[in-house]
């Protein structure tokens, strides 16, 4: 057959129909009324699990007295907590580990990974419904004057954390 040929027969194919009701087993999406028949693709509000409420002082001392193997826990832990608060972002609390504790020789990744704990500190409060108002340089900085970033990050968890009348480890609902 040629090309022009099989050209003519596609044409002259009329268009399929699809049938007017879908399967029973696809799922319907809502219609709005005054929608012109187009569903309703509202973005989900966000569930997560409420982080532990911690004395910021204490962390930095506790991480001071056992020579910061603490400090090495809680990092991990904040990630942790942070991936769960939030769902929607991702969050690796090992590789975080890794990048303060073994991968320390390269001086630069700690201190991306302390800067980047300000972003997520900033995602977490504007999904609170908080106003965003954690600094990486801050953190940074204090990260250079004796460990004293992980007060400041602590004290702005616990802001967060403040925001909602849940215990630890109970359901809350974002407000974005």
């Amino acid at each position: 057959m040629s090309p022009a040929a099989l050209a003519q027969t596609v044409v002259a194919q009329p268009p399929r129909s699809f049938p007017a009701d879908p399967h029973p087993s696809f799922p319907q999406l809502p219609v709005l009324p005054g929608d012109l028949g187009v569903p309703a693709l509202a973005g989900p509000r966000g569930y997560g699990i409420q982080m532990k409420r911690r004395r910021p002082a204490g962390v930095w001392l506790l991480t001071l007295c056992t020579l910061g193997i603490y400090g090495l826990a809680y990092w991990y832990r904040v990630h942790a907590e942070l991936r769960e608060f939030d769902r929607r972002r991702h969050v690796s609390p090992v590789f975080e580990l890794l990048s303060i504790s073994l991968l320390a020789w390269t001086i630069i990744l700690p201190l991306m990974s302390i800067g980047s704990m300000a972003e997520r500190i900033r995602l977490a409060q504007s999904a609170a419904g908080l106003p965003q108002g954690c600094s990486g340089r801050k953190g940074i900085l204090l990260a250079l004057l004796f460990g004293t970033h992980v007060i400041y990050y602590q004290g702005k968890l616990n802001g967060i954390i403040a925001m909602n009348d849940a215990r630890r480890g109970e359901r809350i609902e974002l407000k974005i």
